[in-house]
């Protein structure tokens, strides 16, 4: 039957390697929100007298998943990262998600540009963005899996930046794996005729931004020396209540974007921004989880 009214309590979303969606699914967590989409990417040919062609492009399928990081998720913050750099592939997946009477799969996946996230009285956080070569819609649907594992809070990090400790109240790290996905006159399956037939992907561009609540040294930042340093380092260490240990590094950052230090009215506190870039050549960013005994 066709799906019906349905609120938030009654959607899923699993992952899995290229070609075991449909026998070893893997739950994404606790999700708090995103999309599934299924772009028409219709085209229009105009002539002469107001005629007009409207015909169907190239679909490129893909979603959005925000999420709070677990040990049941933290394989997709790897998969986000290429294998090697600068040249290294990218793993390929599958997502499945939809109602209870409603799905939609993506096949041959990857994941194009993601966050990951850590503000004061939040979870640590990450977002996803994935495009496909395939995807199809069903009305069979699913259920989410019940989380078993613990997320990381706020309190349970200690965040240092060149091994020092400056009251650090929110970081964001980003990446973009420059992916393009193309079609070729190559022969094609029936019912596919619109899907693309590979993806290109360029360097990774990777960005770090940083708030504190005191400044970061102009010796260590070096962002108005003479040679701008290209080998800075951060480290965010969280234990949660399981014993799960999570370790996020960055290396070989440099400066990006200005010192920001904002003027607030008397009641507010006062704040320093700074923002970093990571290296194409080297791969800056590392994520390490220990599970807990």
């Amino acid at each position: 039957m066709a799906q019906a009214e349905i609120t938030g309590l009654f959607q899923f979303l699993d992952y899995a390697l290229a070609g075991y969606i449909g026998s070893d699914p893997v739950s994404m967590g606790v999700v708090d929100g995103g999309n599934l989409e299924l772009p028409p990417a219709t085209r229009r040919r105009l002539g002469i007298g107001g005629t007009e062609h409207r015909r169907g492009g190239l679909i490129i399928p893909g979603g959005t998943a925000s999420f709070y990081v677990t040990d049941t998720n933290w394989d997709l913050l790897g998969y986000a990262q290429r294998a090697s750099y600068p040249r290294g592939a990218l793993a390929e997946l599958d997502f499945r998600g939809g109602g209870d009477g409603w799905d939609v799969t993506y096949t041959t996946a990857v994941i194009t540009t993601w966050t990951i996230d850590y503000a004061q009285d939040e979870g640590l956080k990450a977002k996803i963005n994935w495009q496909s070569l395939l995807a199809e819609e069903g009305d069979t649907g699913g259920a989410m899996d019940a989380e078993g594992e613990q997320d990381f809070e706020d309190y349970e990090f200690v965040c240092e930046f060149e091994s020092e400790e400056y009251g650090i109240n929110a970081f964001s790290i980003s990446g973009n794996n420059n992916v393009t996905f193309k079609g070729a006159a190559d022969t094609k399956a029936e019912d596919t005729l619109r899907f693309p037939t590979h993806y290109v992907y360029g360097v990774e561009d990777l960005t770090m931004s940083l708030t504190t609540d005191r400044p970061l040294p102009a010796a260590t930042t070096g962002i108005i020396r003479d040679c701008l340093p290209v080998d800075l380092g951060f480290v965010a260490t969280g234990t949660n209540c399981a014993g799960d240990v999570v370790v996020i590094t960055l290396a070989d950052l440099a400066p990006a974007d200005p010192l920001t230090f904002g003027l607030v009215d008397p009641n507010t506190p006062a704040g320093w921004s700074y923002g970093f870039m990571g290296s194409a050549a080297a791969g800056s960013l590392t994520v390490a989880l220990t599970p807990g005994a």
